[in-house]
């Protein structure tokens, strides 16, 4: 006997058992049938009814073919696990035993058995530990449970006229007939740019030309100062002399 755990609906636990038990040994017959220690389960296979399959084998230990309790062969086995706690029931489990005279899924031999999953898209509950944006404007979630999921998508939009937009805060624009609509889409789609997590963006202007604008503003300041002086120095010399 072996077992594995699947979950339910509502990221619950359940533990499977699979006992074998030799039924034939002289046409190399097991019988595979399905339980649970939990209270209130009822499991099933698909195209038995019942709990319970047979495995067939060749005489070099390799599988063969599957059939039911009143030997018709199975081609396709699922099956059903019923959890009885009102979570429903997990339908159509898949069961690949392995391709008929090959050793590639379940076999018999005189080593030690056993048995693996080979793909299982169940999970148990788990909550939200943290989250990351990445370039393209996903929001990415990691929960305790060990599973990522995109959980939102940040859009980015553009515009024909960007010089139309409406300024309605620091760095809050509107969209008006002027600049068109915002055409939204994924950032780094359409010549929309990225999404940069936890950095700050870079100065935007060319730093030589403003500090030349800037020394070019004091220097006018300053003569626009001078002008001031000397004129307020004629209009004293004035009221002196009509003194």
């Amino acid at each position: 006997m072996t077992s594995q755990t699947i979950y339910d609906s509502q990221g619950e636990a359940h533990t499977l058992q699979y006992n074998f038990e030799i039924e034939d040994s002289l046409d190399n017959q097991w019988k595979l049938s399905l339980t649970s220690p939990d209270d209130n389960v009822n499991i099933s296979f698909n195209e038995t009814t019942g709990n319970e399959v047979y495995l067939n084998f060749n005489g070099d230990g390799s599988f063969n073919y599957l059939s039911s309790p009143n030997g018709q062969r199975v081609a396709n086995l699922t099956m059903n696990f019923d959890t009885g706690t009102g979570a429903g029931v997990i339908n159509d489990i898949q069961m690949e035993l392995g391709t008929p005279a090959r050793f590639d899924g379940i076999y018999i031999s005189s080593d030690e058995g056993s048995i693996s999953r080979t793909e299982q898209d169940g999970y148990s509950t788990g909550t939200l530990e943290s989250t990351l944006f990445n370039p393209a404007g996903e929001i990415i979630g990691y929960y305790t449970n060990g599973q990522v999921s995109t959980i939102a998508q940040i859009s980015l939009a553009t515009f024909t006229n960007t010089q139309g937009l409406l300024k309605v805060g620091d760095t809050t624009f509107k969209a008006t007939a002027n600049s068109g609509d915002g055409a939204i889409g994924k950032p780094g789609s359409g010549f929309r740019g990225e999404i940069a997590s936890g950095a700050l963006e870079n100065s935007n202007v060319d730093l030589s030309a403003e500090f030349v604008g800037m020394i070019t503003t004091q220097r006018g300041f300053q003569a626009n100062s001078r002008v001031i002086t000397t004129s307020d120095e004629m209009l004293k010399e004035l009221m002196s002399l009509k003194r």
